[in-house]
């Protein structure tokens, strides 16, 4: 995910010099005609779906440890009651 994040703030800082000291015509060409546009939202659109999937993963992560947890306290509470 870093390697994507650099090359996105890479792009951005290239868009940024070209728009301040280029024409129009010229940044419109950049963006648009050699693909940095198509490239800067691939890019974004994969790191959004790499970040989607560790947030998932995390909440599964979480579900589990607590599902593991609950039958647990429920036989510990079980063996409490017996007493």
């Amino acid at each position: 995910m870093e390697k994507l994040r650099a090359e996105i703030r890479e792009i951005m800082q290239e868009l940024l010099l070209k728009k301040n000291l280029s024409s129009e015509e010229e940044f419109q060409h950049w963006w648009i005609d050699e693909g940095n546009e198509k490239r800067y939202f691939a890019l974004q659109g994969r790191l959004e779906e790499m970040e989607e999937r560790k947030r998932r993963e995390k909440l599964l992560s979480y579900h589990y440890m607590n599902t593991m947890e609950e039958p647990e306290k429920a036989s510990e509470k079980e063996e409490k009651d017996d007493l």
